[in-house]
C-alpha cells in the first residue's frame, strides 16, 4: 500500500508531463489539417510556420486568393497563440478545454492599414468548438470615398456528436460615402445559421437574414431609398440523394423617392434537386479553383462542367414554385404564384429550344393594379422617346409636355389592345393572367399557342 501511495505523485507529474505534450500534437494535427482545407479551397498558402512548446505553441499563417501573384493585392496573415493542457479555470468546465486558440488577423498590402480581427477559440473534449471573433470599428477616408463599419463581431460553435454546426454574425452599422457625396447605410445587420453535417455534398439547416434599417441617396445616379424590417430565411431539408430548398424574404419597410412599396412578401421552394450531381458539379469547382486559370479561361471551364451536370440535375426531375409574391405598389398589390417541373428524360444538351421546352410543365398567375401597368407601359414608351431625343442630338433629360401627352396616350393605346386581344383580363380596376405549359403547349388566358411556331426548332 505504501509502495501505491508513494507511486501517486511520480505518477500525477508523469501525466502532468505526457498530457500537455499529448495534446499538444493534436492541436498542432488539427491546425495542419485546417491549412490543407485551404489550401484544397484554392487559395494560396504564402507562409507557414508552427512552433510547438510544451504547454503552448506559436503560428504564423499566410493566405493569397487563388489568382496568380500580384504586388498590389493584399493578403492576410494570421498569428495565433495556441495554449493547449490542463491549466487555468477552463480546464474545470465541461467538456474540458484541450486548447485555447488567440489570433489576430491582418490584411497585409492593402491600400491603408486597417484593425486586426480578433479570434479567441476553445477547442474542448470530444471535438466541440467555440470560437469567436470580434473586429474593431472601423474608420476610413480618402480618394475613393468615406466609409464607417461599427460593432462587427461573430459567433460559430460546434456539436462534434451530433456534427451540428451554430453561427452568429452581427454588424451593427455599415456606412460609405462616394466622393460625389452618394450615400449608403445598412444597420442592424444580423445573421444566424443552424446547420447540420456541414461536411456532407449539401449540408441540412436553416440560414436567417435581418437588417433593421437601410438607406440610399445623395445622388442622382440612384433614387432616394429608406427602408428596414427586411427579413430572409433559407431552409435546406430532404433525403441523402434529393435536395429541397425554401425561401422566405418580406420587407416591412420602404419608400423609393417619397413613394411607399412595403409591406411585401415572397417565397420561393425547389423540389428534387439530385444531390449526387450537385456534389460532382462542386468537386468539378473545387479542382477548377486550384488550377489558377485565366478569367476568361475560367469562364469557359465553368460553363463546361455546368453544362456537362445538367443531364443528371434534370434527371431527378426538378422544380420550383413561387409560394406567394405580394409586392405593394403606391397603385396597390401586385401579386403572383405559379410552379414549373421538368418532366421526362433530358434530352441532348445540343437539342433545340423546342425540345427542351416539350419537356417543361407548369402554371402561374399573376394580377396587378391598372394603374400600375399603365405607368410601367408609359415608363417603356418614354424610355424610347429619350432614346430618338439622344439619336437626333436634342435634349432627352426631361421631355416637352406634348411628347409627354403623345407617350401617355401611346401606353393607353398599348394597354387597351392587349386586353382587347385577350393577353390581359381586366377586372375592378386590376388586370390579371393566367398561364399553363404543357408539352410544348403555352396557354395563356385560354389562348393555346406552340411553342415550337416561335422559331424554337434551332438549326
Amino acid at each position: 500500500m505504501r509502495a501505491l501511495v508513494a507511486a501517486v505523485p511520480g505518477t500525477v507529474a508523469a501525466l502532468a508531463l505526457v498530457v500537455p505534450a499529448a495534446i499538444g500534437h493534436v492541436a498542432q494535427w488539427r491546425y495542419a489539417e485546417a491549412v490543407h482545407a485551404i489550401e484544397r479551397a484554392g487559395y494560396r498558402i504564402t507562409e507557414n510556420e508552427y512552433r510547438r512548446g510544451w504547454l503552448d505553441a506559436r503560428a504564423v499563417l499566410g493566405v493569397a486568393p487563388p489568382a496568380e501573384p500580384d504586388p498590389g493585392q493584399p493578403t492576410l496573415r494570421l498569428t495565433s497563440r495556441i495554449e493547449h493542457g490542463p491549466r487555468g479555470g477552463q480546464w474545470h468546465r465541461w467538456p474540458p478545454v484541450l486548447a485555447a486558440v488567440h489570433s489576430r488577423v491582418r490584411a497585409v498590402g492593402g491600400p491603408r492599414r486597417l484593425p486586426p480581427l480578433r479570434v479567441e477559440a476553445l477547442g474542448l473534449l470530444g471535438g466541440d468548438l467555440d470560437i469567436d471573433a470580434r473586429l474593431p470599428d472601423v474608420a476610413y477616408s480618402g480618394a475613393a470615398g468615406r466609409l464607417r463599419l461599427t460593432q462587427a463581431w461573430s459567433r460559430l460553435k460546434r456539436n462534434a456528436r451530433e456534427d451540428l454546426w451554430q453561427g452568429q454574425l452581427h454588424l451593427g452599422g455599415l456606412e460609405a460615402v462616394d466622393p460625389q457625396g452618394g450615400r449608403l447605410a445598412l444597420t442592424g445587420i444580423a445573421l444566424r445559421a443552424h446547420l447540420r453535417h456541414p461536411g456532407a455534398p449539401v449540408p441540412r439547416g436553416t440560414a436567417e437574414l435581418a437588417l433593421s434599417g437601410l438607406s440610399l441617396g445623395g445622388s442622382r445616379a440612384w433614387p432616394e431609398l429608406d427602408g428596414g424590417e427586411v427579413g430572409l430565411r433559407l431552409v435546406l431539408a430532404g433525403s441523402p440523394t434529393r435536395l429541397a430548398a425554401s425561401a422566405d424574404a418580406s420587407v416591412g419597410r420602404l419608400s423609393v423617392d417619397g413613394e411607399n412599396f412595403a409591406p411585401s412578401r415572397a417565397g420561393l421552394t425547389l423540389s428534387d434537386l439530385d444531390v449526387p450531381a450537385l456534389e460532382s458539379l462542386r468537386r468539378g469547382l473545387t479542382t477548377l479553383n486550384t488550377r489558377r486559370l485565366p478569367e476568361a479561361a475560367r469562364g469557359l471551364a465553368i460553363a463546361g462542367l455546368i453544362t456537362d451536370a445538367v443531364p443528371s440535375l434534370l434527371a431527378a426531375k426538378p422544380g420550383v414554385r413561387v409560394t406567394e409574391l405580394a409586392m405593394t405598389t403606391p397603385s396597390g398589390v401586385v401579386a403572383a404564384s405559379g410552379s414549373l417541373a421538368f418532366d421526362g428524360a433530358p434530352p441532348p444538351i445540343t437539342a433545340p429550344p423546342a425540345v427542351w421546352l416539350a419537356r417543361l410543365s407548369g402554371q402561374g398567375r399573376v394580377s396587378a393594379p391598372q394603374a400600375f401597368v399603365v405607368q410601367l407601359l408609359a415608363g417603356q414608351q418614354r424610355r424610347r422617346a429619350r432614346e430618338e431625343l439622344r439619336h437626333l442630338g436634342q435634349p432627352a433629360d426631361e421631355l416637352p409636355p406634348r411628347l409627354v401627352e403623345e407617350v401617355d396616350a401611346a401606353a393607353q393605346a398599348s394597354l387597351a389592345a392587349l386586353i382587347r386581344d385577350g393577353w390581359l383580363v381586366a377586372a375592378d380596376g386590376r388586370l390579371a393572367a393566367t398561364a399553363s405549359l404543357d408539352g410544348g403547349v403555352l396557354t395563356l388566358n385560354g389562348k393555346a399557342l406552340r411553342l415550337a411556331e416561335w422559331g424554337l426548332t434551332g438549326p
